[in-house]
């Protein structure tokens, strides 16, 4: 059972942690002084204080000037102006804990990213203001609980001293402790080594040494980077926790998680795929394939959730141009405009031939070695030079083309810089997510010729729940293969 610290948010969406949460604090105290009535000198010395005592401490003198918690305006206000709606630059690690397919994790975060990353559409949540509601979900629940409070429920927030106070209930506490120890085995990951010492932590990992009795079984772990002190395994081990270390920084913590799950294969429903080879074998028109391909990804991948797939193809255009262009969305109308997708970004997933994601890969370098391995390095580079931004006034609206070229030449160009966002000047862009599926999907780039591309499945979403998943995955590159099945079928020039 995953028990999910600080570190994550902060890497995911660089949510603060508790420093940076009272450092915040004096910021939003000073903006709003007038209001609060407060005097510059007072913010001042809350300031220092907060250098030199404990955090806790110095949070409860910060609720009391923010008008007192937990029913302050002001203080509702600041908690959502942190937590709510983050700004994701980092999907690695909520990815890699999503594909543990833990059904609880327990977290002392306020933040909603387990809920809305981490676990789908199963968001049961419940805080330490319903002990009984932990049990329940421990018994067989799927959801998150958190011991220190979500942000949206400001009573529930365990911040000050007096927080504290409310929630190191003995007779609690003790229940929940029991509750989790018979529960499973506990993983602690983004969770710092003083994070243990945590008071309301404390007591429960204490309440943990009790109930193992003699030393000597350690049934909990703590994922930690480099190599801790004597002392700190001493203090864990009495707690009865045993470090494990994941690598030597943080961004070697994905990769970890990744390889606690790569023995356990992703299957698709022989039942659900049995149709679709029916379907692609008796299809008259490749219409009804992509239509069978349609039913397929949205029963399948995508069952219950709010998504639009559309479908782009190598067309011919004016002057014997060859672009790509969405054709045959699905389903029709999918878009009123053409540029709600990102066909910048779905051509680039094509000439790689693997899936590229907004906005989890704009900041990753477009991979030229991989194109020369595909044999399209000169192609691709002499189109790029080519570019005139007075025959294509759309692209050089959106992307600084004689940039795009320049990074080309020196192979710095990232996926950012080809990114034709065209929602993002909308008050209320179409899509947080978006997909792009190549077909043909290459798994194998080497000793190869040129291979062909046709399409681009485009897959796009308002949710906040990731689009791509190990199980997503697999079924999205099924539909590229039926695709290509497809395309090979009706295209007799694609056998030769």
């Amino acid at each position: 059972m995953p028990f999910i610290g600080a570190g994550i948010p902060k890497a995911a969406a660089n949510l603060p942690v508790w420093s940076e949460l009272f450092d915040r604090g004096i910021q939003y105290l000073r903006q709003f002084k007038d209001q609060l009535q407060l005097a510059e000198e007072d913010i001042d010395a809350l300031a220092t204080l907060g250098r030199s005592r404990r955090l806790a401490d110095t949070f409860e003198m910060l609720q009391t000037m923010l008008g007192g918690a937990p029913q302050s305006e002001h203080y509702h206000t600041f908690l959502t102006a942190n937590f709510d709606d983050p700004d994701i630059t980092s999907m690695a690690s909520l990815e890699a804990l999503r594909n543990l397919q833990c059904p609880v994790f327990v977290t002392t975060n306020y933040d909603l990213l387990l809920e809305h990353y981490c676990h789908g559409s199963r968001r049961d949540t419940v805080t330490w203001l319903t002990p009984p509601g932990i049990l329940s979900l421990l018994r067989g629940g799927s959801g998150v609980i958190h011991l220190h409070g979500r942000y949206d429920v400001p009573n529930s927030v365990i911040l000050s001293s007096s927080d504290y106070k409310r929630v190191v209930s003995a007779t609690d506490t003790r229940r929940v402790a029991r509750s989790l120890f018979d529960s499973a085995v506990l993983l602690f990951i983004g969770c710092s080594l003083d994070g243990v010492n945590d008071p309301h932590l404390g007591k429960i990992l204490e309440g943990f040494a009790e109930l193992q009795g003699p030393a000597g079984s350690e049934p909990h772990f703590m994922l930690v980077k480099g190599d801790p002190s004597a002392k700190e395994k001493t203090d864990l081990r009495r707690l009865g926790v045993r470090p494990v270390t994941y690598g030597d920084s943080f961004e070697d913590l994905p990769e970890f998680l990744d390889g606690l799950t790569q023995s356990r294969p992703v299957r698709i429903d022989v039942e659900r795929l049995r149709p679709r080879l029916h379907a692609v074998r008796t299809a008259t028109s490749m219409t009804e394939v992509l239509t069978d391909v349609k039913a397929f990804l949205e029963g399948g991948a995508f069952r219950g959730r709010e998504v639009r797939i559309a479908l782009a193809k190598k067309i011919e255009a004016s002057g014997g141009r060859v672009i790509l262009a969405n054709v045959e969305p699905l389903p029709p109308r999918a878009t009123h405009n053409e540029f709600s997708y990102p066909l910048t970004l779905a051509a680039w997933a094509l000439l790689e031939g693997r899936i590229l994601r907004v906005p989890n890969d704009l900041e990753r370098l477009c991979d030229f070695d991989r194109l020369r391995q595909l044999g399209k390095y000169d192609r691709v580079m002499a189109a790029l030079r080519e570019v005139d931004p007075s025959e294509d006034p759309v692209a050089a609206d959106y992307l600084d083309l004689q940039d795009v070229r320049a990074r080309a030449e020196k192979e710095t160009l990232r996926i950012r810089d080809i990114y034709q966002n065209w929602v993002g000047r909308h008050d209320f862009p179409h899509y947080r997510q978006f997909v792009s599926v190549p077909v043909p999907l290459l798994d194998q780039v080497a000793n190869r010729p040129e291979p062909p591309e046709h399409f681009v499945i485009n897959v796009d979403t308002k949710e906040m729940e990731p689009l791509l998943s190990a199980r997503t995955r697999a079924h999205l590159a099924m539909a590229a293969d039926l695709i290509e099945v497809g395309w090979r079928a009706f295209n007799v020039e694609a056998t030769n």
